[in-house]
């Protein structure tokens, strides 16, 4: 089975970024060009006892692709919510559309991630600190520019996902009775 990942949040948080640094383990500092459109990449992710095929599909956050976004994450197995940890907007506009995403799908495993780490100084986490926590979501913390918890994040939506995976089919327990000493016909 392949899993669908969704990378949501608002334009310019490193959405597109974040998947660069996975894939190719890239980032390129003068490309700030905004996705204007959605794009999947294939892969797969190696985990202790398994490897998971996942669809990372990187979504355009700005406002006015906004109507577009419900239709990829939809259907998503898991939902990784971007934001910038140095601006609070970034912050606001994620948690309002974390309430979006949860009334779409109940099913989904979200994850939010603090994108920029790598520029703590400047964070405003702490401004949040409570309205984050209330959402009950693990919150991780990434920077596509070093590459800090990039792969610690994919990896952790991969076993929330595939470890939350139904069985095909139930073991059906038959309990035999003791038998008769009997023949048929007594």
């Amino acid at each position: 089975r392949t899993y669908k990942f969704v990378l949501i949040g608002a334009s310019g948080v490193g959405k597109t970024c974040l998947i660069k640094r996975y894939i190719h383990n890239l980032f390129d500092e003068n490309d700030q060009a905004a996705s204007i459109t959605a794009a999947y990449h294939s892969t797969k992710i190696s985990l202790q006892d398994r490897t998971v095929s996942i669809r990372l599909w990187d979504t355009a956050g700005q406002e006015r692709f906004s109507a577009l976004t419900p239709m990829y994450y939809r259907d998503a197995d898991g939902i990784i919510l971007v934001f910038d940890m140095t601006e609070a907007d970034s912050i606001k506009k994620a948690l309002k559309q974390l309430t979006k995403v949860q009334e779409i799908n109940q099913q989904a495993k979200i994850i939010l991630v603090a994108n920029k780490c790598d520029m703590e100084v400047q964070s405003v986490l702490q401004e949040f600190k409570e309205e984050l926590a209330a959402t009950g979501l693990e919150m991780l913390k990434t920077s596509a520019k070093t590459g800090q918890g990039v792969q610690y994040c994919l990896e952790k939506l991969a076993l929330l996902v595939s470890g939350d995976e139904k069985p095909a089919m139930k073991a059906l327990s038959i309990e035999v009775g003791e038998r008769g000493k009997k023949g048929c016909c007594e």
